[in-house]
């Protein structure tokens, strides 16, 4: 009867071991993708460039030598309006960088277009 209590507190002592060592190296990927994504965002390259389209202009983000955003309409509002001058696709699309550069989601609101000057029309 000693033996088997022996037996079973050491199996329990070997798996809560176990456990504590996968627990520990999980904690480590994270701590090691949280900084490979880091180092990413600080070392990506990210550019804006305008382009036109059949009826105004549009504008791509470029990260890392790869097209990560083509826009050729205005987001947000409804319709498929390209914006009217490439100034203001420019400013759309430095302000989409910004947000990239500071691992934000590169999403628009309606306030941010009406800021830079662009309306609901």
């Amino acid at each position: 009867m000693m033996i088997t209590n022996w037996k079973r507190a050491l199996a329990i002592a070997l798996l809560a071991v176990c456990i504590a060592a996968c627990n520990n190296n999980n904690n480590n990927k994270a701590d090691i993708n949280a900084n490979a994504h880091q180092q990413h965002a600080d070392s990506s390259r990210v550019e804006v460039y305008t382009f036109p389209t059949q009826q105004g202009f549009g504008y791509s983000i470029i990260v890392d030598h790869k097209e990560f955003i083509r826009q050729d309409c205005i987001p947000v509002i409804q319709g498929n309006k390209p914006f009217p001058t490439e100034v203001l696709a420019a400013q759309t699309g430095k302000l989409v960088a910004q947000k990239i550069r500071n691992n934000e989601l590169p999403t628009l609101t309606l306030q941010e277009l009406n800021n830079l000057g662009i309306t609901q029309q």
